[in-house]
């Protein structure tokens, strides 16, 4: 009892920890699948109210018991700073993502969170107007998701690699990038709704490009996704669509569009970088349409707050309409001072120093310096020359990856049709394999059924046989009932011993009778039978003979079923053709045991001489065929047969006799 303690006890620990480490792995991902849904929820309001988000999230980091968890909620809480345009916040909270990534290196989860790190900065140095920090921060961030496991955030960073491309000009990158976020939709199967910011991220490069039919093009296929699109996403879209009328100066199709997203951010206070994005672009249209007062009030809006982000590039181009302001409105010493107190150009887009020097060239020439206005004419015109040479290389190398795609996708669709044409063969070998397997199992079934019913009719057949031999037997035996009748109608002259004796007779015949109709009877029955009928042989025989009957313990004679008269017609046999003229004593034995496994043996043999004294009489022969025949048809019909052995053999009294041995199989049926 102390071992059998001992033994269990390691096993029910062991029980134990599997049990807690099964509610454990629960736990976790019921709180992953927790934030996931969070995530889902406040996808709207991370950019419209980035302040509740936080508050959520925060509360959220309270309650969760699993690290990876926890700081998914860390990497969301810098992404609702970053939005809020808290850098310093956001930086604080990415420094704790980054150190535990440290900690938990190589795996696929920390791979996920690195890649929300790297993404985070990314936009956060966007905003900065540090472009090419962002860009390596977002080619980190896409190789991190690559090893990661949540893939689907793929195609967004390859859309922001794609737009920080086209802001600095870099439109070849640009649509190579957009066309990426295309392909991982396609292979991630991103719903055709959802595919929005990769439409009008294309737009906005035929824009530059001004490959307007293009432009259109996709940007129709983004705006048939509007109502969809979250309200960050809204913004750039409005914008990007308003500058594509802009560069086509249809300059009220522009104005409406930056109208619609100034009023879109004014709805969110958190919004305040995409309102003052809109402010400025309303100040220029203003400028261009001859509205000085509208264009004056909206710039002088928004540059207090990029001055304040230091935003280097909104900043200067900020400065350049005010220039070209003070210019229209004929003042020339405003002019001057905003170009001694204007922003450096250095990181400035190209586009913007174009802008600056045609203001730059009208400002000279108003003022009568010829010279300097000659000198920016002439800086414009390489310029100009530069970037339309660089926009027909651009649209060169667009055509060239477009006809490189074209033709992948037509070795793709050369691929899919061999692959659809090997899909219809093997459909087709498969089909007649069907068919052949349908075909077989049909002849199968046939034969099946043909030779179920053969055996019916085998077995009827066989029954019909038993119950022939049956009335065969039956008819080799005096009539039954006219002795019955005759032996009661006698009884009165008979004294009360012989009147014993013939009752004994009655009864025998009687039960040889009804043994007679069945072809299978218990074990029991048979031998009370043989029993009886070797008492009553006893007074017609000169000399009694010994009957030694002995069954097995193991053996239970009322549940075992032999052939009817398979112990009798033997025992008959000996008693009558080989005990009845031998000399001397006389044995017959009739021992029942068991056989291999559970089968039963029955041997009857006596010491009477032999077979030759066995064969003596011809009626003996007919008794023994009837139970042979019988046996042979009960053995057509069952798995495992029932085994006959005739042959001479010497007895325990040490001389020859005749040997026959039944060997029933377990569960015989009969």
């Amino acid at each position: 009892m102390k071992h059998l303690r001992w033994t269990l006890f390691p096993t029910a620990l062991w029980l134990c920890l599997l049990a807690s480490c099964r509610q454990t792995d629960g736990q976790e991902q019921a709180e992953m699948m927790g934030y996931r849904i969070f995530v889902r929820h406040v996808a709207d309001s991370l950019s419209a109210h980035p302040a509740g988000v936080v508050d959520e999230a925060l509360a959220r980091m309270t309650r969760t018991t699993d690290s990876t968890v926890y700081y998914h909620y860390v990497a969301l809480v810098a992404k609702a700073y970053s939005y809020a345009l808290r850098a310093d916040s956001a930086g604080v909270y990415l420094d704790r993502l980054k150190a535990y990534c440290d900690r938990a290196a190589g795996q696929p989860s920390t791979a996920d969170l690195l890649s929300d790190y790297y993404n985070v900065w990314g936009n956060i140095h966007v905003r900065q107007g540090r472009l090419p920090e962002s860009t390596a921060e977002f080619h980190r961030a896409f190789d991190c998701r690559r090893n990661g496991s949540h893939r689907r955030a793929l195609p967004e960073i390859a859309l922001n690699l794609a737009d920080i491309y086209v802001r600095q000009g870099d439109y070849v990158q640009g649509t190579r990038w957009y066309r990426t976020a295309l392909a991982y939709c396609d292979s991630l199967s991103v719903p055709e709704e959802e595919r929005f910011p990769a439409y009008y991220g294309m737009g906005q490069v035929y824009m530059e490009l001004r490959d307007y039919p293009q432009c259109d093009y996709y940007y129709g296929r983004a705006a048939a996704h509007y109502d969809r699109m979250r309200v960050f996403e809204q913004l750039v879209y409005l914008n990007n669509r308003g500058n594509s009328y802009y560069y086509r100066e249809d300059y009220p199709t522009a104005l409406g569009y930056f109208q619609r997203s100034l009023a879109l951010a004014a709805q969110y206070p958190s919004m305040t970088f995409d309102r003052h994005l809109a402010e400025i672009n309303l100040g220029e249209t203003y400028l261009l349409m001859g509205k000085a007062d509208s264009a004056a009030w909206f710039l002088n809006r928004c540059r207090p707050f990029f001055e304040e982000m230091g935003h280097a590039t909104a900043l200067y181009y900020i400065d350049t309409q005010l220039i070209e302001l003070a210019v229209k409105e004929k003042e020339y010493a405003l002019a001057a001072r905003l170009l001694r107190e204007a922003s450096s150009s250095e990181g400035v887009e190209p586009n913007m120093v174009s802008i600056r020097n045609r203001v730059l060239q009208h400002y000279y020439a108003e003022t009568g310096q010829f010279k300097e206005a000659y000198h920016y004419q002439a800086m414009n015109r390489r310029m100009d020359d530069s970037i339309r040479n660089e926009r027909v290389r651009m649209r060169i190398a667009d055509m060239d990856a477009r006809y490189q795609q074209d033709s992948t996708l037509l070795a793709q669709r050369l691929a899919i049709r061999q692959a659809n044409d090997s899909l219809e063969d093997l459909h087709d070998t498969i089909y007649l394999w069907v068919l052949a397997c349908l075909l077989l199992a049909v002849v199968f079934l046939y034969y099946y059924n043909n030779n179920k019913r053969k055996q019916a009719i085998t077995q009827l057949q066989h029954r019909q046989q038993i119950r022939a031999l049956r009335i065969e037997n039956l008819r080799h035996c005096i009539s039954p009932h006219f002795i019955f009748n005759v032996l009661n109608h006698e009884f009165r002259h008979y004294t009360d011993e012989e009147a014993k004796n013939m009752r004994a007779l009655i009864k025998l015949m009687r039960t040889n009778l009804e043994l007679a109709q069945e072809a299978g009877i218990p074990l029991a029955q048979e031998l009370d039978f043989v029993t009886t009928y070797v008492e009553l042989m006893q007074r017609s025989l000169q000399h009694p003979v010994c009957f030694h009957l002995q069954v097995d313990s193991r053996v239970c004679p009322s549940a075992v079923l032999v052939p009817s008269a398979c112990i009798q017609i033997p025992v008959e046999n000996a008693l009558k053709h080989a005990l009845a003229v031998k000399k001397g004593e006389k044995h017959l034995w009739v021992d029942v045991g068991i056989d291999k496994g559970q089968d039963v043996r029955i041997s009857i043999y006596d010491n009477g001489g032999g077979c030759q004294c066995h064969s003596r009489q011809d009626s003996m022969g007919i008794g023994m065929r009837v139970i042979f025949q019988t046996i042979q048809l009960l053995n057509d019909v069952n798995r495992h047969p029932i085994r006959i052995e005739v042959a001479d053999k010497e007895c325990p009294t040490g001389e020859m006799g005749y040997h026959l041995t039944l060997v029933i199989p377990e569960g015989f049926v009969f």
